[in-house]
């Protein structure tokens, strides 16, 4: 994923800037990355990051990174990407180092869609969380 013709769409580049800043640590241009209505749902469904299923809305996304990113030391290697209109479906394996706990390692297909401003308005994440250690969220 070094061709930088890969990061001419869009949605494929704001997916790509998330992956970065979340192993770079950088929190507020990892928020700068989302529009005011987005829905972020990491995974999709009920978790222990998302009791009620609902995702998270834009002033909701501090929390999560402070509940899960902040945690550790995050790591992504993008197996694939697939760009259509406006959003990007990327296969992603992610390791996320937090101290204390085994390494937490998850493959997911998530997808990005973004709005004319190039914005994030939707994050929709596919993993199974019983593949990781529960503990590290409680």
């Amino acid at each position: 994923m070094t061709d930088a013709s890969l990061n001419a769409h869009p949605a494929r580049s704001a997916g790509l800037a998330s992956f970065r800043y979340m192993e770079e640590k950088n929190r507020d241009a990892w928020l700068d990355l989302f529009a005011e209505d987005c829905l972020f749902e990491d995974p999709v469904g009920s978790s222990p990051l998302d009791p009620e299923g609902k995702g998270h809305r834009k002033g909701d996304l501090g929390a999560f990174w402070d509940a899960s990113v902040g945690r550790g030391n995050m790591s992504f290697e993008v197996v694939t990407s697939k760009a259509c209109a406006n959003e990007c479906a990327f296969l992603v394996k992610t390791t996320n180092a937090i101290a204390g706990l085994p390494l937490l390692e998850v493959e997911a297909f998530t997808i990005y869609k973004v709005n004319e401003n190039g914005k994030v308005v939707s994050v929709r994440a596919y993993w199974e969380f019983d593949d990781i250690t529960h503990e590290a969220f409680a």
